[in-house]
């Protein structure tokens, strides 16, 4: 698929701008009638220039000061910028405010054509052209060619189509990616093919048939038809200048500054934070100042709040939070524009570091931190201040992809890493989970030690102990850990430290009510006394019995929804089954009767033996007869 670079051309009004695109391509830009009868570009203009190598794409931007924020939409989505100097006039407010904006919007890539020099004599043209490269440095861009041309004449037309060609070379594509992101500059309907939205593809590819969802309206749709550049295609990849044909419900009321993205992996938000540079000119940014907020085709009105501080005086950077109304659709490093309400003027700029922050209060202590991590690139740096300063709570991976651009289940590297943990869609520090570890073995231990009679403790009460802010997930991991370690055993609903012996805190005569009572159930076999005459008898604490129990060496058995009170030794239980087998193998049913013949107990101790059976899957019951299926 053809290369493609799209340029947005700048420059004041009436300085030659839409006149140049038109000897370029040979295409009218100026659609409107009032754009023709007043000779003065209002709305953007689009153009292409198809060549070999690849395909230049424009986007002629108004060059009134009026019409600031429309070139900032169209200027958004370009990569290179045409900077149109009329050596007439030289360089003008609107030059130098155009060559500023495209500066804060990423722009670093651009050719000058020094228009109308049909016009002037020498002397003009080397003014023009030393001033164009004097505020070029002042706004630090590097020019890759500057070319005087006559747009009316066709003189230098091809030296300025030489010169994109250069920077169309020289340009790598951009990365592919999975997640489309367009933001929307036009929004029209076509008979016969309904709702058609238009806009340069910032991010990922899109292909017919896809499932998208549009920004901040919240419609979902599905691609219906794909044209680049004019032509049908199948696919838009980034970089291109692309129109698409909806299909969905309730598609009828979109608008210029919507984005069409990824059903259900962008997500809109009302609060951004951002890296910003004040403009050097006497602006300043406020805590608490209602500004205008520009980025890809958005503007919107919102406050801001400086972070750590109040104030950024003209020339300074720092961060912001940025405050709509309304939620927004960002994405992360994207770059973006602010302007003073009134007077209109460009307070500066700078780029988007965390594009859905409404949920970072945990960030709050260290929050200057984790952006000046994101400002530098450093990624990695970042992630762990955000998964230690969300402790115990951890941060969803989604979350993470999203603010931070990554690519869905290919970043599990990235975000993991050596010092951090994922466990069941959320990443954790992993210091914080090592000493998570530390917590509960020494729970678990001091649980033993407090309650020597109990063998094992409950993981509701461990819960308890170590704080309910935890993840059951993440606790059933540490778990695990220690397990695998050999620190604990795990048994069911409860958990025990390796090695704990629950004999060894009690006295002697605990020891010997212990034994006399296994002697008891042992020579009671399969008839155990009850309870009450247990307890009475051996003068039997309650909790010794339950340790009992416990260590699995007596087993509790009651009939079906009544209180289990009847014990039977474990060996005892373990000689049933063979009992069963010798009257009536695994084939032969039998009744209650029967049972209780081949076992010899009564009834009393026949029904809720056989109902114990039946939940181990030794017996299977039919009616009112059970047949052995097992003997294991």
């Amino acid at each position: 698929m053809s290369k493609h670079l799209t340029f947005a051309v700048v420059g004041h009004v009436d300085h030659g701008k839409t006149s140049l695109v038109r000897a370029l391509t040979g295409m009218e830009t100026d659609r409107l009638a009032e754009e023709k009868r007043r000779g003065l570009t209002i709305e953007l203009g689009f153009a292409y220039l198809e060549t070999p190598e690849g395909v230049i794409d424009f986007v002629d931007a108004p060059g009134h000061e009026s019409f600031v924020r429309t070139m900032i939409s169209g200027a958004s989505g370009a990569a290179a910028a045409l900077l149109v100097v009329d050596v007439t006039q030289g360089v003008q407010e609107q030059t130098r405010e155009h060559l500023y904006i495209c500066r804060l919007l990423g722009i670093d890539r651009y050719v000058v054509a020094l228009t109308k020099i049909d016009r002037a004599d020498d002397e003009q043209i080397a003014t023009a052209r030393r001033n164009t490269l004097e505020l070029c440095a002042i706004e630090q861009q590097s020019v890759a060619r500057m070319v005087p041309v006559s747009s009316e004449m066709g003189t230098g037309v091809d030296a300025v189509r030489h010169a994109l060609l250069e920077v169309l070379r020289e340009t790598p594509c951009t990365p592919c990616g999975k997640h489309p992101f367009l933001p929307i500059d036009r929004v029209f309907v076509v008979d016969g093919t309904g709702v058609v939205v238009t806009g340069t593809l910032s991010r990922g590819a899109i292909n017919t048939g896809d499932e998208a969802s549009i920004w901040p309206a919240g419609q979902d749709c599905v691609v219906r038809q794909i044209e680049v550049n004019g032509h049908p295609a199948t696919t838009a990849l980034p970089g291109m200048r692309t129109a698409i044909s909806l299909r969905g419900r309730k598609i009828d009321n979109l608008v210029r500054g919507m984005t069409l993205c990824t059903a259900g992996y962008d997500r809109p938000a009302r609060q951004l934070q951002v890296s910003v540079a004040v403009r050097d000119r006497g602006y300043k940014l406020r805590s608490g100042d209602s500004v205008r907020v520009l980025f890809g085709t958005t503007s919107r009105i919102a406050k801001i709040k400086v972070v750590g501080g109040h104030l950024l005086q003209p020339g300074e950077s720092g961060f912001l939070r940025i405050l709509f109304e309304e939620p927004v659709l960002a994405r992360f490093g994207q770059c973006f524009v602010v302007r003073r309400l009134s007077p209109a003027q460009t307070l500066g700029g700078g780029k988007i570091l965390d594009p859905c922050a409404d949920d970072r209060s945990f960030l709050e202590p260290r929050l200057h931190e984790y952006l000046s991590a994101l400002q530098s690139e450093g990624l990695e740096d970042a992630l762990q201040i955000m998964v230690e300063a969300a402790w115990p709570e951890g941060v969803l991976v989604s979350d993470i992809e999203v603010a931070h651009g990554l690519q869905p289940g290919a970043t599990t590297d990235a975000i993991t890493g050596a010092a951090r943990l994922e466990c069941g869609g959320r990443v954790y520090s992993q210091w914080h989970c090592d000493q998570l570890e530390v917590r509960i073995e020494e729970a678990i231990n001091t649980f033993h030690k407090n309650s020597p009679t109990f063998v094992s403790m409950p993981l509701n009460k461990l819960m308890n102990i170590i704080g309910s802010g935890h993840d059951r997930a993440l606790v059933a991991l540490m778990l695990k850990r220690l397990q695998e370690k050999s620190r604990i055993v795990i048994n069911g609903a409860e958990v025990m430290a390796s090695g704990f012996d629950p004999f060894a805190g009690l006295d002697a005569p605990q020891r010997e009510r212990l034994g006399k009572l296994e002697s008891v159930l042992l020579e009671a076999n399969l008839s155990p006394p009850h309870l009450e005459e247990i307890s009475h008898d051996l003068a039997l604490d309650g909790k010794l019995l339950r340790m009992l129990v416990d260590l699995g060496r007596v087993v509790a058995l009651g009939k079906a929804g009544q209180q289990k009170n009847i014990y039977f030794h474990r060996d005892a239980l373990l000689q049933a089954p063979g009992l069963l087998e010798a009257s009536f193998g695994l084939s032969e049913p039998f009744s209650m009767s029967d049972a209780r013949k081949a076992l010899g107990v009564s009834r009393k101790y026949a029904l809720p033996l056989l109902e114990y059976f039946d939940r181990l899957g030794l017996t299977q019951r039919t009616g009112d007869v059970r047949m052995l299926i097992s003997k294991k």
